[in-house]
């Protein structure tokens, strides 16, 4: 935008993240990723609480009610009453989506109450079948048959950009005590993205940067409007508005 004013009227950053962290240290980044997903999901369970009457999940304490659920899911798998089975990489991957959505929030908060019911049955009280957190996880998937859904496998697409963008060591023998530090301070979400872009890039082949960066102004006043947006709570980063702040003091 400052290099090329010319072919820039306006722009608009939404979900802007910090890009020297994520460009610099791909480890740390991925760190607060977890980090991040773990202050969403607080929030969310803090609110249900606060607004029980209008949150399925919210009688008793839906902190304590979700460790429960997640931590029994560690052992085993919970068993509904029509007979299919929630794991905990579907549990973990379902409830991480749902928090990008708060139109998904109502649909999350019925779900983990089932589950919850489930492992307290109660004469008379059957569970609600699960809308979000039944469905088929990604998480691992890697290779798909030619005419699987895309939805259930993830491509490498996905990791050619991610790994290249950001620097991660060659160093696969590091991930499973990585995770177990993540696990200890991210207890829902960080193993699973340790055991994401992490495991991934950590095996992924060397990339050969043929290319020339380009050098200029970056912060030269133009007429160009730019905008960055981002929510409160973004389970993608831990901490948005303090970056968003950043990021916009003045270019421009």
């Amino acid at each position: 935008m400052n290099m090329f004013p010319e072919r820039s009227r306006a722009i608009i950053l939404d979900g802007n993240v910090d890009p020297q962290l994520r460009t610099a240290d791909g480890v740390q980044y991925d760190r607060e990723r977890a980090q991040g997903f773990e202050l969403a999901l607080d929030s969310f369970l803090k609110l249900c609480g606060e607004k029980a009457q209008r949150c399925a999940f919210g009688e008793g304490d839906p902190r304590a009610k979700f460790d429960e659920i997640r931590d029994h899911l560690r052992q085993e798998p919970i068993t509904m009453p029509d007979g299919s089975e929630i794991t905990l990489d579907q549990f973990t991957d379902g409830v991480s989506s749902a928090l990008y959505a708060p139109d998904q929030f109502r649909q999350l908060a019925t779900d983990l109450q089932s589950l919850h019911r489930q492992l307290h049955p109660k004469p008379g009280l059957v569970p609600e079948l699960l809308g979000l957190l039944s469905k088929p996880t990604s998480i691992g998937r890697l290779d798909a048959p030619a005419d699987a859904a895309e939805s259930s496998y993830v491509d490498d697409t996905y990791y050619g950009v991610n790994c290249a963008d950001k620097p991660i060591p060659k160093k696969p023998q590091q991930v499973p005590g990585i995770a177990a530090q993540w696990e200890a301070e991210s207890p829902t979400f960080g193993r699973s993205q340790a055991f994401s872009d992490l495991a991934a890039c950590s095996n992924w082949p060397e990339m050969t940067r043929t290319c020339t960066a380009v050098r200029g102004s970056t912060r030269r006043r133009t007429r160009c409007c730019c905008s960055g947006t981002s929510t409160t709570r973004p389970p993608s980063t831990s901490s948005p508005a303090a970056w968003s702040r950043n990021w916009a003091t003045p270019a421009w």
